[in-house]
C-alpha cells in the first residue's frame, strides 16, 4: 500500500489501488479475508507509532472497505493484529527489550497500536448494522522471551502493572499459534497445555472465544514430507479439527472463533 507524507500537519496520504484490486479479486471468488493489521506502507517506520496514527489509518482502511463491498460483507471479515508480535523477523516496530525500563515503554507503544486498532474499528462500524472482530495477539507464547503475548492478555484481564483496575479489552477473541511436531496430537496436546496456562494467569478470559489459527501439522511447512502428498494430510487436518469440537466446545464448554459463517456459529454455548 504506497503512502505518502505531504507535511508533518497534513499527516499520510494512502493510496489503496493494489489493495483495492487485490480484495475485489477475493470478492469476486466469493472469499472472505482474515485482514491481518501488519506492516508498513513502503517499510516507512519513522513516524510516531501513536494509539491515533493506528486509529487513523484503520478507521480510513475499514470505511473504505464498507462503502465499496457493503457492511453485510466487511462484517464477515476477521480481523486480527500483528502477526507473532515478538519475534524478531515479524516485529517490525523494532521493539527491543534490553533494559526493564525500555520493556515498559515498548509494552505500551504495543498496547497503543491494538488499542488504535481497536478503536479505529469501531469508528468505522459505527452507525452500521454490522459487527466487528478484532482477534489477537497471534502469537507462539513461549515462556521466556515473548513479552508482548502474555502482557497483552494480563492488560485485558486487567492485572498488567501499571493499569487502574480492569479495563477495557481490544479484543474480541484470543489467538494464538500451536502447531504439531509431524502429528494431530501434537496440536491438540500443545493447544490444551496453552489454555489451561492462560486459564491460570488470566482467569478473567476464559469466556473469550479462541481460535488456533496456525494450527500446522508439522512446524516446517515447506519441508518434503511424504504424507503430505496424501490423503493422510487431510485425515489428519480432520482430527485436529475434531479435537477442538469435542475436547475444547464440549467438554471445556469454550467459545470458538468461527470465520465460516456456515459452520458451528450459530451452536456457541452461552458460559
Amino acid at each position: 500500500m504506497p503512502l505518502s507524507q505531504r507535511s508533518e500537519n497534513e499527516g499520510f496520504v494512502y493510496n489503496f489501488s493494489y489493495m483495492d484490486a487485490f480484495l475485489s479479486h477475493l470478492d469476486r471468488h466469493g472469499l472472505m479475508p482474515v485482514f491481518e493489521f501488519m506492516g508498513f506502507p513502503n517499510q516507512h517506520t519513522y513516524f510516531d507509532k501513536t494509539e491515533n496514527f493506528w486509529f487513523n489509518l484503520v478507521a480510513t482502511l475499514v470505511k473504505r472497505y464498507i462503502g465499496i463491498f457493503g457492511i453485510k460483507k466487511v462484517s464477515q471479515w476477521r480481523f486480527e493484529t500483528w502477526n507473532e508480535p515478538d519475534l524478531k523477523g515479524y516485529n517490525l516496530l523494532n521493539c527491543t527489550l534490553p533494559v526493564y525500563l525500555t520493556a515498559i515503554w515498548v509494552f505500551a507503544e504495543y498496547l497503543a497500536y491494538v488499542d488504535g486498532s481497536s478503536k479505529g474499528l469501531k469508528e468505522a462500524f459505527d452507525g452500521t448494522t454490522g459487527k466487528w472482530r478484532l482477534g489477537g495477539p497471534a502469537g507462539l507464547f513461549r515462556d521466556k522471551g515473548h513479552p508482548l503475548c502474555w502482557g497483552l492478555l494480563g492488560a485485558c484481564d486487567g492485572r498488567h502493572p501499571g493499569t487502574s483496575g480492569r479495563i477495557d479489552c481490544p479484543l474480541k477473541f484470543l489467538s494464538f499459534h500451536r502447531k504439531g511436531a509431524g502429528t494431530a496430537d501434537g496440536v491438540l496436546n500443545g493447544t490444551f497445555l496453552l489454555l489451561d496456562t492462560i486459564r491460570d494467569k488470566f482467569p478473567n478470559l476464559m469466556g473469550m472465544p479462541i481460535a488456533n489459527d496456525e494450527a500446522d501439522i508439522e512446524q516446517n511447512w515447506s519441508r518434503s514430507l511424504e504424507w503430505r502428498a496424501d490423503c493422510r494430510y487431510a485425515a489428519m487436518i480432520t482430527k485436529v479439527i475434531a479435537g477442538y469440537y469435542k475436547s475444547v466446545w464440549i467438554e471445556r464448554k469454550l467459545k470458538i472463533e468461527i470465520s465460516d459463517k456456515y459452520d458451528l456459529a450459530a451452536a456457541q454455548p452461552i458460559l
